[in-house]
């Protein structure tokens, strides 16, 4: 019984953390749009670059730090999953997330909030 509960307590920890590398990707997608928008909207604008360039410097420091968050989260997956060896948990792999065997997770929120936002 409580070998099960390890095996389940590593396995929705490893699922929280997929979850969490997926929010980080959706912003980054979010962040490439709004990049993209600032061009557009700086040419629109007939804006030098000048002017405008602290603003993408802010941006670019943002998505470093993302770049950076989504690195560290791919660590963690790896040292929960070390504990296979004395309990045989594993970290769930995207097919095996969407087994029917296991309880299905809402989608991430993060991705329909940033839309919101």
């Amino acid at each position: 019984m409580r070998k099960q509960m390890i095996e389940n307590a590593v396995y929705d920890v490893a699922e929280q953390v997929r979850s969490v590398e997926d929010c980080i990707e959706a912003a980054l997608g979010e962040i490439a749009e709004l990049q993209g928008r600032m061009v557009r909207a700086r040419s629109v604008a007939g804006m030098g670059i000048g002017p405008s360039h602290a603003p993408f410097e802010q941006l670019a420091g943002a998505t470093q730090a993302l770049v950076g968050a989504r690195g560290s989260m791919a660590g963690v997956t790896p040292r929960w999953s070390r504990r296979r060896s004395s309990y045989r948990a594993f970290a769930p792999s995207r097919s095996a997330m969407s087994s029917p065997v296991r309880k299905k997770r809402a989608a991430p929120t993060c991705a329909s909030s940033l839309k919101d936002a």
